[in-house]
């Protein structure tokens, strides 16, 4: 998770145009530089664990995938004959 944090933070370096710019507009809004970091660094961790559980989704629907497939190729059991009903021990 923090490679995708990571991944998400390089895009705001220093110098960045709309980095800056979002840093300038929090600013004006009331926020002290650091406060303004902070916000966005809490954005970028929202989004972190956005796109981790979508890899836990993707992961799981692989997975389904796979057994489904696996259902395909297993024997399936075999047919009652032409006996009639199967008694089910006075069950009703």
């Amino acid at each position: 998770m923090s490679l995708r944090h990571q991944h998400l933070a390089e895009c705001l370096a220093q110098g960045d145009l709309v980095a800056g710019e979002s840093i300038s507009r929090l600013q004006a809004l009331g926020l002290a530089p650091q406060q303004a970091l902070a916000y966005i660094n809490r954005l970028i961790d929202q989004q972190t664990f956005t796109r981790a559980t979508d890899d836990i989704f993707l992961a799981s629907a692989g997975a389904f995938l796979l057994l489904i497939g696996g259902l395909w190729l297993t024997k399936r059991p075999p047919r009652l004959g032409a006996a009639g009903p199967v008694d089910a021990g006075g069950a009703h």
